[in-house]
């Protein structure tokens, strides 16, 4: 009886403990799938996902989260709150979803709540916490003042997302999901995963009766028909726009963490309305995004946001400017206007420009905020406050001071359902109850503009604002800025003043005053509109200094380069950047240190501190110096000899908290079109990655080095396989053409080389082109290059067999390619940070095609034809005219008489004199050191000695530096002849220390 009971709840139990592993098995199963919907932004989907895990596991923290995070994504912050807090509760809750939850209690106007959220988030995040902090105490001051802009919600908005406003003449064209408006030849079919349309654009104007839209109609035919194209941009005139291509679904926020696909294009329009010429904008990439374009009125310039790296943080702007060259390489805009958050959306009138951020203090999500670019100048970021600002998502805002009408994109509340467009007015004074006031007083003046004399009134309906110098004398033509006080911006007259109205309600803003000669001066003012106000500016002590940037390694002259200092005397940031030949210029002080930075794109952050001053009848700053992010890192210092006028500048980590302290960054120039690289030629674009291009991957090229070079180039952090270089277009047409015929080569296109050695311009084989000579170049008539010939001239092209490529810190042992030696002469080649082992040097591709087939047959599967550049010396030692036994083609040298004195080699490490001079750099480590060709360092100074080093192998250093300063100088020379893994090393007791 006991034995039949006990075996029954034995079964009992089993069956339970299946159900439940079951069901466990289930929750994962569902868990999985759910978190694959979620990485492909699929939030809906994955909400009901989550759901029904949490029906069956309701203490699933990670379902809890995740649920949470759709919702916020799917724009339904308020929904989010439950689970954050739930999740947040929860022992196994990361801090993640505390900063999570506060965010999400920002975007309902929570602020109180918020903080509790982020003070626990900032125990372990303090920097990011606090920051939050700050933004929330900000926001609850901000929410309790009047706005100086009204929002109205217009009625053509619907359930569907509505985004994008942008001015085209006197027309709005703006982009929308909404599905009641269909072209005539729209599939049934065309729909995203969600089951909406995609968005399209469309156009509308102003009823002239109650201001609102009206009804819109389709901006491109069913001819023209296209979706999911915008946000757009336009010229004042129309005629050209920016555009983007986009994958927002409808439903979910636009400014997601990530996600966001958008690639950038140009387009004609004509006067009937016909879209022609499209183009891509020739910086997109393929890894990160390019989108929310704005065009100056002119058209030469292009403001837009990226979220490639390099950056800031998440999205930030980048300005381009338009040359007879096309499109110069977008700079980005720097700190303070880029943070470590998310800059999107910009729209620049010509001298304003407007756009939104999350991380700049604001009210929660996105808000818009100003920043006054001027011809010489980016500062004053302001915060547009109340109206157009709000506790959810506020961006895509474009405003026309002129009419006093704008446009903005909003999530926020009161809205249709998704995005709404909202049109935005500023109050205008009789909105701030102005009214005839007593004005029997002297003018109120102000100092430094931090505090407010006397609040006297004015008997008439006008105050003014008089703008004199230190002596009192009246200031003409100063430009004042009022936007920040809602007034509008214009210049002093003859006696030096600007008149606005007087209010009743007082405002507390800043007004900002610029007049050549000048400082500029920035009076904040309190209980604005009730005085007249007296502001004495100072004269402009600086002079203008010229500066260059060069590459420390070749001493190229740096482009975009952008260059940036705190001003001493204010929070200002300074910004500039240098021009195609590095050069720059900046107003300064002379006599006052200047701390200043230089930023570019594969170069180390580099700092300097310079001291201006004249030098004769010029005012130049020290050459600068700057590495490239794969050399080792050097100390800088001043240069001494025949180049003191050098700096080789220091890597330096910025304060991005100290820099956003500041809300002011001058920046010189931005409107000014910048100087873009000169096109060098065309190319056929055959590939494209992000990983490095392997030797065994350029091999499946090599038949096309018929056509041409076969080259790598880096753009952007992408690795692109190019063949050219062509110099016209119609050439390069052409092969690619006959690229498109061969398998594999269907997608080659042309592009431009910008700024790229001249020396590789080819033309297509048997043309003119490519027969074309260069000077006769020459070289020592006492090589031992096999089969050299005595007369001739050397082509602009030459050609070798690539057997390996290896990294610069690994030793090569060249007796691996002994097998090959009867074939042409092996040598190394340092390029892009690789040494490469090559086989050459032969005239012409018949040649080198013969070798890489011997090669080949000897063992080296991955040898390649590569081309060399016929105007590099450095391998007119290794020219052939024959391989092996081969009767091939031959072309003729002329020899040359070596200018260069010869470098002493030394086997002894006990040469006369050396206990004064223990410091060397070590070239390479070499198993055949006889090999080693030193006649390219042999105006750098010193002398060359071959020591016994690790395994065989022959250390090759050079020698004859009694200080680490003279060292230093010449290993960045030896760098710069393309030896990049050099090295200073010192010698103690017989050993070589590496400094």
């Amino acid at each position: 009886m006991n034995t039949t009971f006990r075996a029954g709840w034995l079964a009992v139990l089993l069956f339970c403990i299946a159900v439940r592993l079951s069901a466990q098995s289930g929750v994962s199963d569902e868990l999985v799938r759910a978190d694959k919907q979620f990485d492909l932004y699929a939030y809906n989907l994955a909400l009901r996902t989550y759901q029904e895990v949490l029906k069956k596991d309701p203490s699933n923290v990670r379902a809890m989260v995740r649920v949470a995070d759709c919702y916020f994504q799917l724009n339904k912050p308020e929904e989010s709150l439950e689970y954050y807090q739930k999740a947040a509760q929860s022992r196994s809750a990361t801090p993640d979803v505390l900063l999570r939850f506060g965010i999400a209690l920002m975007h309902t106007g929570d602020y109180a709540a918020a903080k509790k959220q982020f003070r626990f988030y900032a125990e372990g995040n303090e920097r990011e916490g606090e920051h939050y902090l700050k933004m929330c105490d900000y926001a609850i001051n901000a929410t309790k003042k009047e706005g100086n802009y009204v929002a109205r919600n217009e009625p053509l908005n619907t359930e569907a997302a509505d985004f994008s406003p942008a001015f085209w003449g006197t027309r709005l064209v703006y982009n929308s999901a909404r599905t009641d408006i269909s072209r005539k030849s729209q599939s049934k079919a065309v729909s995203d995963w969600t089951g909406s349309a995609f968005n399209q654009l469309f156009v509308t104007q102003r009823n002239p009766e109650n201001g609102f839209l009206q009804k819109p109609s389709l901006l491109r035919t069913d001819l023209q028909s296209a979706f999911n194209e915008g946000p757009i941009t336009f010229t004042k005139n129309g005629r050209t726009a920016a555009f983007c291509r986009n994958n927002f679904i409808n439903g979910t926020r636009q400014i997601a963490e990530k996600g966001i696909n958008m690639s950038l294009y140009f387009s004609e329009i004509d006067a009937n309305g016909t879209w022609s010429g499209e183009k891509a904008f020739f910086f997109n990439g393929p890894d990160f995004a390019t989108g929310f374009p704005s065009l100056s009125p002119d058209g030469k310039t292009l403001v837009f946001a990226s979220n490639q790296e390099g950056g800031y943080g998440g999205w930030d702007l980048y300005v381009s400017n338009w040359t007879s060259n096309g499109w110069t390489t977008p700079r980005n805009l720097g700190t303070p206007l880029n943070t470590p958050g998310n800059e999107v959306t910009p729209f620049y009138d010509g001298k304003n420009l407007y756009f939104s951020s999350d991380w700049h203090d604001g009210l929660g999500g996105m808000d818009v905020f100003r920043a006054e670019l001027g011809t010489d100048e980016v500062k004053n970021i302001f915060q547009l406050g109340l109206g157009i600002n709000s506790p959810r998502d506020d961006y895509g805002f474009v405003y026309d001071a002129d009419q006093n009408i704008g446009y903005l994109t909003s999530n926020r509340l009161g809205g249709r359902g998704n995005e709404d467009i909202w049109q935005i007015t500023k109050r205008r004074s009789d909105d701030l109850e102005s009214n005839a006031l007593n004005n029997n007083n002297k003018p109120v003046q102000y100092s430094n503009g931090n505090n407010i004399a006397s609040t006297n009134t004015a008997d008439d309906k006008y105050l003014h604002l008089l703008v004199t110098d230190e002596q009192g004398k009246p200031i003409t033509n100063a430009e004042v800025d009022f936007l920040d006080c809602a007034c509008g911006t214009g210049r002093t007259d003859a006696a030096g003043k600007y008149y606005f109205e007087s209010l009743n309600r007082v405002i507390d803003c800043k007004v900002n005053l610029t007049r050549d000669g000048f400082q500029d001066a920035s009076i904040a003012l309190y209980s604005f509109g009730r005085q007249n106000v007296l502001v004495a500016m100072n004269k402009d002590q600086r002079h203008e200094y010229l500066g260059v940037v060069l590459d420390a390694r070749t001493k190229d002259p740096l482009y975009s380069v952008v260059v940036q200092f705190q001003s001493p005397d204010s929070d200002r940031f300074i910004q500039t950047s240098t021009d195609n030949d590095g050069r720059y210029s900046l107003m300064l002080e002379t006599g006052v240190v200047h701390e200043m930075t230089f930023i570019k794109e594969g170069f180390k952050d580099a700092v300097v501190k310079i001291k201006p001053a004249k030098q004769g009848n010029t005012y130049r700053l020290p050459d600068i110096l700057m590495e490239r992010t794969t050399l080792p890192y050097t100390d800088y210092t001043a240069n001494s000899g025949n180049n003191s006028n050098t700096y080789l500048a220091t890597p330096i980590t910025y304060s991005t908290e100290k820099n956003l302290q500041s809300k002011t960054i001058y920046t010189q120039p931005v409107t000014e079109a910048l100087i873009a690289p000169a096109v060098t030629g065309y190319a056929v674009q055959i590939e494209a990655s992000p990983d490095p291009i392997p030797s065994a991957q350029l091999r499946k090229h090599e038949e096309l080095s018929k056509y041409g070079n076969v080259y790598v180039k880096t753009e952007y952090n992408v690795n692109k396989v190019r063949l050219g270089i062509y110099p016209t277009k119609e050439e390069a047409l052409k092969n690619m053409r006959e690229l498109n015929k061969k398998a594999g080569y269907k997608d080659a296109f042309v592009v431009e080389e910008h700024s790229t050695d001249a020396s590789l311009v080819v033309g297509p084989p048997n043309t003119a082109a490519s027969n074309k000579q260069l000077a006769p170049a020459t070289y020592s008539n006492t090589t031992s290059a096999k089969g050299l010939a005595t007369k001739g001239v050397v082509p602009a092209v030459l050609y070798s067999v690539q057997l390996g490529s290896f990294n610069t810190t690994k030793a090569i042992n060249v007796m691996e390619y002994a097998s090959v030696a009867p074939m042409g002469n092996v040598y190394t080649k340092s390029e892009n940070g690789m040494n490469k082992i090559r086989l050459g040097v032969w005239p012409n591709h018949a040649n080198a095609e013969a070798a890489q087939e011997e090669a080949v047959a000897l063992g080296f599967k991955d040898a390649i034809v590569v081309t060399e550049k016929g105007s590099d010396e450095s391998v007119y030692g290794f020219l052939l005219s024959s391989v092996g036994s081969k009767n091939l083609p031959s072309a003729q040298f002329v020899p040359e008489q070596a200018d260069s004195r010869p470098i002493t080699y030394s086997n002894t490490s006990t040469k006369k004199g050396v206990t004064s001079y223990p410091y060397y750099i070590k070239i390479a480590a070499l198993a055949n050191p006889e090999r080693f060709d030193a006649k390219p360092l042999a105006d750098i100074g010193g002398y060359i000695e071959k020591r016994k080093g690790d395994k065989g192998m022959t250390n090759i250093l050079l020698g004859g530096f009694s200080d680490i300063e003279s060292a230093t100088l010449a290993q960045n020379k030896v760098i710069s002849k393309g030896y990049e893994g050099t090295y200073v090393v010192k010698e103690e007791k017989g050993k070589l220390i590496r400094q």
